[in-house]
């Protein structure tokens, strides 16, 4: 505990830092000086992670040159999560990894500030004498579904998606496999997506398989029927949504499948804001305490 302790506070010192930089600016006579302080664009709602020690790549969630033989302590002590978030290292069954050594399969999970997003970074080892090549992964990533990297969860998908256009619209980490197989463990290779069905990842070497399962599948027509209006679309910030009713819930996915707003609606018309975020495709999916009303693609410009 006491060690957890140590980087938690370590951590937080390094985000304090991040927003205490300054930049200072000195006229050519030497005299004149002004100092501006930097201010990063942030939410209570971010959850990322950073690194001097490691390469993070943010678009794979992937962080990699990690040295074989890391010990947790050290490992988490080098990584710094977006102000206000915190971290921590989980293994393969999402059990905390308080000590020992990174294993292969292990994945870090950042949660923002006010605990309504959370994001799982997968870890890259570093290539040794003998062993050529960095760790293997297993995992998906997709522009079309949320994926839930905790949980191993794909939402979105529709009962009427056939396996093919499913496969088509994933990609895999370096090197993996994807298949759909049924409650039995079977590959499906055609036909449409079913309730127990699952999505199995197959790591290139063969040693790491991964499970994700299916969401609750939706209709093709639930995304017709609901008259929910989102413009401007493209936008350069702000998406305006008519047609929903208090209480429903707007989540907004990146196009890593990652919960980058979570707003619980209290009007017919809600606004909801991109700023901050890359231009890019993102999925705004619109649901009530029992089902899925509405999903909707919007180009940020």
């Amino acid at each position: 505990a006491d060690l957890v302790d140590s980087f938690n506070s370590r951590n937080r010192e390094a985000a304090a830092r991040i927003h205490n930089m300054f930049m200072e600016v000195i006229a050519e006579n030497g005299i004149t000086k002004i100092v501006y302080q930097l201010q990063p664009d942030i939410s209570k709602e971010d959850a990322f992670l950073t690194s001097d020690v490691y390469d993070v790549i943010q678009k794979e969630l992937l962080i990699d040159f990690v040295p074989r033989g890391t010990i947790v302590y050290s490992f988490l002590a080098n990584l710094v999560p977006s102000f206000g978030a915190s971290l921590k290292l989980v293994d393969k069954m999402g059990i905390e990894r308080m000590d020992g050594y990174v294993a292969d399969d292990d994945k870090v999970i950042v949660t923002s500030s006010n605990g309504m997003v959370s994001k799982s970074y997968f870890i890259s080892r570093l290539s040794e004498k003998y062993i050529e090549e960095t760790t293997y992964l297993a995992y998906i990533l997709s522009a079309h579904y949320p994926v839930d990297q905790v949980m191993y969860k794909v939402a979105g998908v529709s009962g009427e998606e056939t396996v093919g256009s499913f496969l088509s619209k994933i990609t895999t980490s370096a090197g993996a496999t994807a298949l759909v197989v049924d409650k039995n463990g079977m590959e499906k290779a055609n036909g449409d997506i079913n309730g127990g069905d699952r999505v199995k990842v197959t790591s290139a070497d063969g040693k790491i398989d991964v499970y994700y399962t299916f969401g609750p599948l939706t209709a093709a027509s639930v995304f017709e029927a609901n008259n929910i209006q989102l413009y401007p679309n493209p936008t350069n910030a702000k998406i305006n949504i008519n047609g929903i009713n208090e209480g429903n819930r707007i989540q907004v996915y990146n196009a890593v499948g990652s919960v980058i707003r979570n707003v619980k609606v209290l009007s017919n018309i809600e606004i909801v804001s991109l700023e901050g975020q890359p231009s890019g495709m993102y999925m705004i999916v619109i649901s009530n305490e029992n089902k899925m009303l509405g999903r909707f693609k919007v180009l940020k410009q």
